[in-house]
Parts: structure tokens; sequence; C-alpha cells
């Protein structure tokens, strides 16, 4: 998609002005359900994330994610996906019980998903880490 190469090359407004007409375009060739207009609104509230607009992108995920699940159900990647990125938005947010409980769910997803070890919760496990030492998560204690 030519929106999320303007993210990769760090134009992050024209990503998200591409992402929002492509998205608008898709809606209304493919209906709100079909896979595709999932995967473009989830690249989308990415964008939203990356130009610094979390509760947009929040409410955004919470949309793809509501009607990912009766498509895709509850235990495939793009679940896990969309549910790692809502963890992240929920932290920035604020809402760290919220990120907690959505990281490990995501990770879980995937890894029954992926396997254990896959590149995607490996990004959910670093997502989760940089909310950590950013402060937007508690830190876990070392075990003794």
């Amino acid at each position: 998609n030519i929106g999320v190469l303007y993210g990769v090359s760090g134009d992050l407004p024209k990503q998200q002005a591409y992402l929002e007409r492509s998205c608008a375009a898709e809606h209304a060739a493919s209906g709100e359900n079909h896979p595709n207009t999932l995967i473009c609104d989830h690249n989308l509230a990415r964008a939203m994330v990356d130009n610094g607009r979390y509760a947009d992108a929040d409410a955004l995920e919470a949309r793809t994610l509501a009607r990912a699940l009766p498509v895709f159900g509850d235990e495939h990647f793009f679940v896990g996906v969309v549910s790692y990125v809502r963890a992240d938005i929920a932290a920035r947010l604020g809402r760290s019980a919220e990120a907690e409980a959505g990281f490990a769910s995501a990770i879980a997803v995937l890894d029954k998903a992926l396997g254990e070890g896959n590149t995607r919760s490996a990004e959910a496990m670093r997502l989760r880490d940089e909310r950590r030492a950013a402060g937007q998560l508690p830190s876990v204690a070392a075990a003794p």
C-alpha cells in the first residue's frame, strides 16, 4: 500500500491523508467487513498513532477489532495484531491495566496462530517493553 510507504519514508501526514482516502474507497468498494477493508482501517489507525492521534486510533482499532472477530475468529493472527496495537494505544492513554491485559492476550493469540517466537509476538513484546521504559506501564520486577 502506498500509504504505508509514505510512513516508511517518514512523511507521516501524507501517509495518514493517503490512507484516509484509500480506506474510504475500500469501504465503498468492498464493504465494512471485507478483509481488505479491515486491514486498511488497521493501517490507518497505526498512521494515526504515528501522528499522535491516540484517541482517534483507539476508536478506529476498537471498531476494526469488533468487525474482525466475526470475520476471522478470535484466534487469527490479525486479531492478535489489532489487539497489541490497541494495547499500545491504551498504555499511551494511561490505561495501564487494560494495556497489560491486551498485550498478554495479543501475544497468546499470536503465539497460537503463528507459533512461539514469531515476529509479530516479538513486535508486541517490544512495544510492551517500550511502554514500560516510558513509564506508561508498570515495570516488572526481575525474578529472584
